[in-house]
């Protein structure tokens, strides 16, 4: 399936990216990540947020997230 890559960026700096997959009527979140220099700043949550508006705007029956901490 064709991923849906997005750079994030705080203050005009890279800070991360996240993907995601559109697929059979629903939204999975792939990977999130940002960098260590600009974690706790809510920057994660804000992609969240993104994924969350894109539920709501293309009406999905499912979204699913998988975690992993990374160090």
């Amino acid at each position: 399936e064709p991923q849906n890559l997005l750079s994030i960026s705080f203050n005009e700096n890279p800070v991360g990216y996240f993907s995601y997959i559109e697929k059979d009527n629903a939204l999975f979140l792939s990977k999130l990540y940002v960098f260590s220099t600009a974690r706790g700043k809510g920057i994660g949550k804000k992609a969240m947020n993104f994924m969350e508006t894109k539920v709501i705007e293309v009406k999905y029956k499912t979204k699913n997230l998988n975690a992993e901490k990374v160090k």
